[in-house]
């Protein structure tokens, strides 16, 4: 697919879903940069309306990349959509846009956009975000501490086997 080819399909997608002036905007760009300049300054709206999503962006990898706009890829710098992703961290200055089940990290607050079953935690704020109310925490017992002790008294057990063998009888 040449530049105009792929210029006419970002228009196609965005008619009805969009403003006449960011496909104004899009009618005025000549060439790739500029292209993706306009995206990158629309780009949560963008996701957000579904103009660009993860079959779009993997189709069209190689313009995208080249650009910053990723899916699905740990990224020190760019754009980054997930999506049903396993697990993304964003580093440096790397706005996230991220839905379905994906998880992404970073160390530091990044802008981050969560929908559906997305989490997102920052690791030195030690704090997780989510946007559904369907996700459910539960707090495990940490792998480095000692477990407590489960045996009861040997008289209880002794008693529960006595009533068990009476039940029995």
């Amino acid at each position: 697919m040449n530049f105009e080819e792929f210029k006419a399909e970002i228009i196609r997608r965005a008619k009805g879903k969009y403003s006449g002036a960011f496909i104004g905007s899009l009618n005025d760009v000549i060439d790739y940069p500029s292209l993706m300049t306009v995206i990158k300054q629309e780009f949560r709206l963008l996701v957000k309306r579904q103009i660009l999503d993860a079959p779009f962006i993997e189709s069209h990898k190689t313009e995208f990349n080249a650009h910053g706009i990723f899916l699905n890829e740990n990224v020190n710098n760019g754009f980054l959509l997930a999506e049903n992703s396993p697990i993304v961290v964003a580093r440096g200055n790397s706005p996230v846009t991220a839905r379905d089940s994906s998880y992404i990290v970073s160390h530091a607050l990044k802008e981050c956009m969560l929908h559906d079953n997305a989490i997102y935690r920052i690791t030195s704020r030690n704090t997780v975000m989510f946007a559904s109310d369907s996700i459910v925490f539960e707090k495990q017992r940490a792998t480095d501490e000692p477990e407590a002790a489960v045996e009861a008294p040997r008289s209880q057990l002794q008693d529960k086997s006595s009533a068990g063998e009476a039940a029995n009888k």
